[in-house]
């Protein structure tokens, strides 16, 4: 009796008000779990890059200063050689040799360039690096649902998994009452003695029944705790997860999607690829403006330190290249059709898997039906036999089947009841919706 009776003890302890006080909602619980989540935090992490990056290349049109300093050695330096002239009546004007330029070169600028016209690469770059911002971001998305899908599943798990160890107490106290009650008729000579063998063997069969399920209940408890890092005793009870019809969540699925979007922001990354690829075959124009400080300077016959100023405009274009620009362009088609056949598949492939779980949620929520009504049939059924039994006109083993019985419809009804909940956990999941989101 120790087992279920100490968690009867923490159960009353949780309902009590100062435990309900202290609880939380689940969506706290899924933000504490995306916090505390390595891979969760990479996702993150990969969007803030990717919002660096776009900042970084819009920074590529605007002006680029830079500051050079050079030292250059030359062992031999240009000289210019004047003859000597004779000028009559005066005499012999000796020839001259005047050293061009120094062994030693310094030179000290600054340049400041400007992209004035780059068929259109600078821009289209930013768009890229915006498609990648939004890949990131659809990916953080992707991992963020992901958790909460299981978390929420982990939830359920632990909420079915109590209930069927609270029915399986209640069955365990209802066969003690009855062992209580034999034992005061086996000593009466009312009862026989097998009747009281045979509950004692169900009340062990109970008990073994109740260790493995509160095993089960803190394997998954040390889970949820894992994932989140909460008991799941402190999250509000009676959550219930939302759920839009068929129809509307393929809809939505098709529409919104991360793995959708992500794809589509791909193709688009490749006919920005495309359009840069042309880009670069037009006119690459800079202008640039340079001041120098240098020994010597413009003038290589003064060998003194001197500054100058110069500017002008540089243009670059590809005239030709071996044709291989349209091999380029086939490969970006070919990227671009192996992009949409992925899409196309993913989309088959979840909406293969979305039908599957709608018609298991029918098929949970029919034999809910179903089940209601047997547990109406075994309680009655077990009230009866209760009655029957004490008449003497059943056997003892009757009447236990029935209990027991009963207590198994009671506990497949909580079973398919929180199965339908983790199943529309798995269409949100699948589709890419919370129960958070408006639509």
């Amino acid at each position: 009796m120790k087992i279920h009776i100490g968690r009867l003890l923490a159960l009353c302890v949780l309902l009590s008000p100062a435990a309900a006080a202290e609880r939380i909602s689940l969506g706290q619980a899924i933000a504490d779990g995306l916090r505390m989540n390595p891979t969760y935090q990479n996702r993150t992490l990969d969007r803030e890059s990717a919002d660096r990056r776009r900042e970084r290349s819009a920074k590529d049109r605007r002006f680029r200063l830079d500051a050079q300093a050079g030292y250059l050695y030359k062992s031999d330096t240009m000289r210019i050689e004047t003859p000597g002239v004779t000028i009559p009546g005066v005499g012999t004007v000796p020839g001259n040799s005047i050293e061009a330029g120094l062994h030693h070169n310094f030179d000290i600028n600054l340049r400041l360039s400007q992209p004035i016209y780059t068929g259109g690469v600078l821009t289209l770059s930013t768009e890229l690096e915006a498609v990648g911002q939004a890949i990131a971001a659809n990916r953080e998305e992707l991992e963020r649902n992901d958790i909460a899908g299981r978390i929420k599943i982990s939830y359920f798990e632990h909420s079915r998994l109590l209930k069927q160890y609270e029915t399986l107490s209640t069955l365990s106290r209802t066969l003690d009452l009855h062992e209580a009650r034999l034992v005061r008729l086996v000593a009466e000579g009312m009862a026989r003695k097998t009747d009281l063998l045979e509950t004692r063997s169900r009340i062990e069969e109970t008990r073994i029944a109740l260790n493995d399920v509160d095993n089960a209940v803190q394997r998954e408890k040390i889970h949820f705790q894992t994932l989140c890092g909460h008991d799941p005793e402190e999250i509000e009870p009676d959550y219930r997860e939302s759920g839009l019809d068929m129809e509307n969540s393929l809809a939505r699925f098709r529409e919104q999607h991360p793995v959708i979007r992500s794809l589509n922001n791909r193709i688009r990354g490749v006919e920005i690829r495309e359009r840069i690829l042309s880009g670069r075959f037009k006119p690459q124009v800079r202008a640039f403006a340079e001041a120098h400080y240098g020994k010597p300077g413009l003038d290589y016959f003064k060998k003194e330190w001197s500054a100058y100023l110069q500017g002008g405009i540089q243009i670059d274009w590809a005239l030709f290249d071996w044709n291989k620009r349209k091999e380029d362009r086939a490969l970006l088609h070919i990227e671009t059709r192996q992009l949409e056949n992925q899409r196309e598949q993913y989309i088959q492939d979840i909406t293969e898997s979305t039908r599957q779980l709608y018609s298991s949620l029918d098929s949970l929520k029919k034999r809910l039906d179903h089940t209601d009504r047997l547990l109406e049939y075994s309680t009655e059924d077990s009230r009866l036999k209760s009655e029957l039994y004490a008449e003497k006109q059943i056997p003892n083993i009757d009447y236990l089947t029935a209990l027991e019985n009963r207590n198994n419809h009671r506990i497949q009804m909580d079973e398919i009841r929180i199965r339908i909940e983790q199943v529309k956990v798995r269409i949100n999941t699948l589709i890419g919706r919370t129960k958070e989101d408006p639509s």
